[in-house]
């Protein structure tokens, strides 16, 4: 679950590491002639996007495996990830509604987002690399510990990207790499929203995890089956309530069931 959903209990490298984050203060982009940075926020606005935050590649590389890290175009690259909030999904319905064909993609709303992504990125006067969250394949995009050392959300005990304003109720959709040196960041150490939480999302996790075993079905099978289970985990934290998703779109974050696109 690309929001940041919950793994199994035998997934010892998802730990919460640190009760601190790192926010980095980049204060102004070199994408900036002609207004090119606020164009390039608009249009992912415009799409539904609307978390991008900009950061230093190096905060990430520096500490990844190799095998992790990704393209810097050999310089101290900026990078930024986009995300969103429950604003994607009235956007995504209404791209739908004028283009119905687009429930002939096995994935209709990952296929919007990269078409969202590359055309912003295609604005830009300089060259980009996208990586996505919803691709696995040639290795997973680890978009967590991505946006938790770039200062955007931290790793809950459940295993959560929570962010500050939002919550949980985030979509961490992709990291744009830009070829152009990133200014210089201050470091500011703030507190994780998780910090002195009493964890009510940890017994319905525990109780979601103990049915899948019982019910000896795959990670994926359980949610897709028992996802109001699993989205209780999310919707317990206390941290950003009042942007839970509709109804709807909670559903379909969880089962990808495309006949809910289907309807009015």
């Amino acid at each position: 679950m690309r929001g940041g959903g919950p793994v199994t209990r035998n997934n010892q490298k998802c730990k919460l590491e640190s009760q601190v984050v790192t926010m980095w203060q980049v204060t102004s982009l070199n994408l900036d002639a002609a207004g090119t940075q606020n164009a390039f926020m608009e249009r992912c606005s415009k799409a539904g996007l609307d978390i991008v935050h900009f950061f230093p590649l190096d905060v990430f590389n520096q500490t990844a495996a190799v095998q992790e890290r990704l393209a810097d175009f050999g310089r101290h690259a900026l990078a930024a990830i986009i995300g969103n909030s429950k604003f994607l999904w009235p956007r995504f319905r209404s791209a739908l509604a004028l283009l119905p064909s687009r429930l002939a993609n096995a994935n209709p709303l990952d296929r919007y987002v990269e078409e969202s992504i590359h055309r912003a990125c295609e604005s830009l006067p300089i060259r980009t690399a996208v990586s996505f969250s919803h691709v696995t394949l040639p290795q997973v995009l680890p978009i967590q510990r991505i946006a938790q050392a770039a200062g955007l959300a931290s790793v809950s005990p459940s295993h959560f990207s929570i962010h500050p304003t939002y919550g949980p109720w985030i979509g961490l959709r992709a990291v744009v790499v830009f070829d152009v040196e990133a200014p210089s960041a201050e470091p500011l150490r703030v507190g994780s929203p998780c910090e002195n939480c009493s964890q009510p999302c940890m017994p319905p996790l525990r109780e979601a995890l103990d049915r899948a075993e019982r019910d000896s079905v795959t990670l994926p099978v359980a949610v897709k089956r028992d996802w109001r289970s699993w989205a209780r985990v999310r919707q317990v934290c206390p941290v950003g309530r009042e942007q839970q998703y509709s109804d709807e779109q909670l559903e379909y974050h969880y089962t990808n069931d495309k006949s809910l696109l289907s309807s009015d």
